[in-house]
């Protein structure tokens, strides 16, 4: 599961937009950074995502995306036009529908998964309006649906997407091949279920006979797109609800005040409490539930627009590249131009290999012994070392390309580093109870099985 965020003009002190979204999965379903350059592409081509190959544009964009593993699409990225985006798993009465079909055993036609929209529309839009346009567009042309899940199966969901820019930001839920998506304004917080009501600015065309079709009841009049499509049950086992506002709420709280450092603060909230597996928390902890097996936080963005070069040509953001925010640091990005960044991480694969997201599941495995003390013991060099980089990136937002490049490689040196002794402390310290209940034993075995134990 995941939370997406954006606030906009008053919201934040410098009017420029502010963005951030942790990507929500299953426990060491390992997601990395990837830069993917600006391409001319022949009359005719195609691109294959996860499952099927599509018309590929004549030219696309450089990004940064954030993409598990396994997948062509992304869970979060931001191109070389300054449009950044994140998508969310909904659940529908359409996706329910085909989930019914697949246990059936039919075989249903392959089409888009949800980050497959995404990418396709941050390596293609210039805008944030045209990425919503586009994802739209994508949706009704060639579908959505298909094998979500890293270990589990049958997890078919739809999609909403959330898109800002310099400018602006939309927003786009669907249904199936059905969508609504409207311009939002002030703080705007989405998580795993419908919220767009009546109050959408554009629909697909036919909207309600689809509705129809699909045995449901659109009403008369303007279409309430949430109350027609949600799918009450999954929607809430997801737990979208509560954390939907949850952030709503300190968003709000912290309006005309929203800066990266608060942006930080909120996809590290428990809610006041410690890591628990079993309640919803943006910061989400994965466990052996059936509804939290997809619910751990393995990776964090955040992009304030009021931190970017002033001609626009930098990009700065922040990623954590790893799991669980609360024991992470935002580490400052730039993507500059068409070239490919030197400050990039290694590319993790399935099972540990020494690239930074595994390394940093190696240091979960002893902090999960004792969370509260962990995160006591950290929290004032994490905060320290984030402090100390947003005064860098400042000092270099109008700076030369091998100044941002030399300053963020040496942030992500100085992360490694802080979180090798942050492991070795929590190996000699953090006592290991000898039974923990079922979702230790779940996690012990996940280890296992990618080389960790």
């Amino acid at each position: 599961m995941c939370d997406t965020f954006v606030a906009l003009g008053r919201a934040t002190p410098s009017g420029a937009p502010l963005f951030g979204k942790n990507s929500d999965r299953e426990p060491f379903e390992a997601q990395g950074l990837t830069w993917i350059p600006a391409q001319a592409h022949p009359a005719g081509s195609q691109v294959f995502t996860t499952y099927i190959a599509v018309p590929q544009a004549s030219q696309t964009q450089s990004a940064v995306l954030s993409r598990p593993y396994w997948m062509w699409g992304a869970e979060m990225g931001v191109n070389q036009s300054g449009v950044v985006g994140g998508n969310e798993a909904v659940f529908t009465r359409v996706a329910a529908e085909r989930r019914k079909r697949r246990g059936r055993g039919e075989v249903l036609a392959p089409a888009l998964l949800g980050m497959d929209v995404l990418r396709l529309c941050l390596e293609r839009a210039s805008s944030a309006e045209r990425a919503a346009v586009l994802a739209c567009e994508l949706i009704e042309s060639f579908g959505q649906g298909g094998e979500a899940g890293h270990r589990e199966r049958n997890f078919d969901y739809d999609n909403s997407f959330l898109f800002a820019d310099h400018e602006a930001a939309w927003s786009v839920e669907s249904a199936g091949s059905a969508w609504v998506r409207r311009r939002v304004d002030g703080v705007y917080a989405m998580s795993n279920r419908l919220r767009i009501r009546e109050d959408w600015d554009f629909a697909s065309a036919h909207i309600a006979a689809y509705a129809r079709d699909k045995g449901l009841s659109p009403g008369r009049g303007r279409l309430d797109f949430a109350r027609t499509f949600r799918d009450q049950l999954y929607s809430s086992a997801a737990m979208g609800r509560p954390r939907q506002h949850r952030v709503q709420a300190l968003l709000e709280q912290g309006s005309g005040a929203l800066t990266a450092s608060f942006a930080f603060d909120v996809l590290r909230d428990h809610g006041g409490r410690s890591p628990d597996p079993g309640r919803p928390q943006v910061c989400a902890h994965g466990g052996w539930m059936p509804q939290r097996r997809a619910a751990q936080t393995t990776s964090s963005w955040v992009l304030d627009f009021g931190q970017c070069a002033s001609d626009r040509a930098a990009i700065a953001f922040w990623a954590t590249a790893t799991s669980a925010p609360c024991s992470s640091m935002f580490k400052p990005c730039w993507l500059v131009g068409g070239d490919a960044p030197a400050w990039l991480p290694s590319f993790p694969g399935a099972r540990f290999d020494g690239s930074a997201w595994w390394r940093h599941q190696r240091l979960l495995r002893h902090a999960r012994r004792d969370w509260k003390k962990f995160l006591e013991e950290i929290k004032v060099e994490q905060r320290a070392f984030e402090q100390q980089q947003l005064h860098a990136l400042s000092a270099v937002r109008e700076g030369t390309r091998s100044e941002r490049d030399q300053m963020s490689q040496a942030a992500w040196n100085d992360a490694f580093e802080l979180e090798a002794r942050w492991e070795k402390w929590a190996a000699q310290h953090l006592e290991r109870a000898p039974w923990s209940g079922p979702n230790e034993w779940y996690l012990r075995n996940l280890e296992r099985q990618v080389d960790l134990l």
